[in-house]
């Protein structure tokens, strides 16, 4: 099963994810394999970490990506979890945003709006704002729209609004679009949605009639 992404924040953290100094560690080496994709050996180094290191929390948040990109959900869950209680606001805010990543692509879509909200908290810039978009708190535009998954690849955006296109039309959405967005590490996430919507409570109360595929409301960009 291919799980969409569905928010920016499934990357890993920053440079700051490993420790000071110039002596590369396990937490260093699990990041340079995890922006390789070699999601196995960053999950070796991430639990080499666990047990030998002292950066217990990014080792957990390391952890939960990694069962995130291999699509055990249930472990991601657990792992993001026990990352969300670190000191380390951006490791909290991180591990909470990807818990309401989970809970959106399991169809809990209040749980994963209060989840962007605590979020957003902990987090900055770029990340803050996506946060506050996906739980409501913010709209610089006033305009909201249903997003129904966001991917890598424009050539899997594409299948999916074919997909999806019928079903939209049904619901007298009306068209259905791939929006681009800019993501870190210069990688661009294609974003399939439709609607538009004039308030949060009105996308929510379209999205909850249940004849839609799972969706979640968003900022229209």
């Amino acid at each position: 099963m291919r799980i969409p992404l569905l928010l920016l924040f499934i990357i890993s953290l920053s440079q700051q994810l490993g420790c000071d100094g110039s002596k590369t560690n396990s937490l260093d080496l699990s990041l340079q394999e995890y922006n390789k994709g070699q999601w196995r050996i960053a999950e070796m180094w991430a639990k080499k970490e666990l047990t030998s290191g002292m950066e217990t929390h990014k080792a957990q948040y390391m952890l939960g990506l990694c069962e995130f990109q291999l699509q055990d959900l249930n472990a991601a869950e657990q792992w993001f979890a026990k990352a969300s209680t670190a000191s380390d606001k951006e490791v909290k805010g991180k591990a909470t945003a990807m818990l309401g990543v989970i809970a959106s692509n399991n169809g809990e879509f209040d749980k994963a709006e209060k989840a962007y909200a605590t979020a957003s908290y902990d987090l900055e810039g770029k990340d803050r704002t996506e946060a506050n978009a996906r739980s409501g708190i913010t709209s610089s535009s006033g305009n909201f729209t249903l997003q129904f998954g966001a991917y890598r690849s424009k050539a899997n955006a594409q299948a999916a609004m074919n997909d999806l296109a019928v079903t939209i039309k049904q619901g007298s959405l009306g068209s259905i679009e791939i929006t681009e967005e800019d993501g870190s590490l210069g990688k661009t996430m294609f974003l399939v949605q439709a609607g538009h919507f004039a308030t949060r409570k009105l996308a929510a109360a379209r999205r909850d009639k249940g004849d839609l595929p799972p969706c979640i409301v968003v900022v229209s960009p």
